[in-house]
């Protein structure tokens, strides 16, 4: 997918200086820091993910100067997970850390041990860097002698999809298989939710310097199985409670963007005492009974018409959230996240 970006959107701080190549050894040496820090949580490890959209992010970001979680298309941390082909329930984290040497950054390593360390020290990031429902680590590293940018995208691996899920002709259509704990049971095991956000639009570098945190949309609707021939179900919409907060859309497009360390230092700080401010709202969805619900040990076939919320809410991203119950664990977790691009 294309997206247009204005051509004076660069900020002053965009590197003048090539990027230096990236050997496989410092995104092993990243994930071995990784590791040691969930371990002396008492979290299991994480596998080397293949998802390339943090590696991309942190070229964008170091092309562009400037660190996110969003991307000068508008684009999401999950967008660009879904993008590159991955279905799953993601979390990432973006580090920035220059060196004021004269001489510049010598010793990479050193700069990815600051990095993560700086991220594990983050009261807010904590929990989500040491969920225990993360099973890889997708490592994107970036740096000339100037900058170096680090992105942790930790993502769960719980689902198995035939084919990714699509969205043609007003229905929705998926079908797969769980694994690692995750069971179906019983035709009520899966969840289905499908929410909503506008389709990304360019941003720019004044506008992400001072956001960082992303919500996931709003929920617009959420499916169910099709009961016997004489019953029906009693309710056609429900409300949940969605968190959310700042985006960058809300700062005025032309904020002005640093000249200099001390003013981009100040930006990243108050990027995070915004990122602090999340409020809740309750966000009405629709129930819709699905064509064809096929749910049991041996895996899930789904298919629904969901044309009437197509035709209320119009282009967007629908990203399809499923859950299902895990063994040793109450409730259900989410076990897939997937982003559709409705044009």
């Amino acid at each position: 997918m294309q997206f247009l970006r204005p051509d004076n959107r660069r900020s002053p701080l965009t590197p003048t200086e090539s990027p230096l190549p990236v050997a496989h050894e410092s995104c092993e040496r990243a994930l071995e820091l990784v590791n040691y820090h969930r371990m002396m949580q008492d979290e299991p490890f994480l596998a080397m993910g293949a998802n390339p959209a943090a590696q991309l992010h942190a070229d964008n970001c170091l092309k562009n100067g400037h660190v996110s979680q969003w991307d000068l298309e508008g684009l999401k941390p999950y967008m660009r997970h879904s993008l590159q082909g991955g279905c799953h329930p993601s979390a990432t984290f973006a580090w920035q850390g220059g060196d004021p040497d004269p001489s510049g950054i010598t010793d990479l390593e050193s700069r990815i041990e600051s990095g993560i360390g700086q991220l594990f020290n983050v009261v807010g990031h904590r929990p989500a860097l040491l969920d225990p429902l993360h099973r890889k680590a997708n490592i994107g590293i970036a740096w000339n002698r100037r900058q170096a940018i680090l992105v942790l995208e930790f993502q769960g691996d719980y689902v198995e999809f035939d084919a990714l899920p699509r969205i043609s002709g007003g229905n929705i259509r998926f079908s797969g298989s769980v694994k690692n704990r995750v069971r179906l049971r019983e035709e009520d095991d899966l969840g289905v939710q499908i929410w909503y956000d506008p389709l990304p639009g360019p941003l720019t570098t004044g506008q992400l310097l001072r956001v960082n945190a992303y919500d996931h949309g709003v929920i617009v609707a959420a499916l169910r199985r099709p009961l016997p021939a004489g019953q029906f179900w009693q309710e056609d919409s429900g409300l949940l409670e969605v968190s959310r907060c700042t985006g960058p859309e809300e700062i005025p497009p032309d904020a002005p963007v640093p000249s200099n360390q001390a003013e981009l230092d100040a930006l990243v700080r108050e990027a995070w005492y915004r990122n602090e401010v999340v409020w809740r709202e309750q966000a009405p969805f629709q129930w819709i009974t699905c064509g064809n619900w096929n749910v049991g040990p041996e895996g899930f076939a789904v298919e629904a018409d969901i044309s009437p919320v197509l035709q209320a809410k119009g282009p967007g991203v629908y990203t399809l959230a499923l859950w299902a119950p895990m063994d040793g664990r109450d409730g259900p977790v989410e076990v897939a996240r997937y982003s559709m691009f409705v044009t």
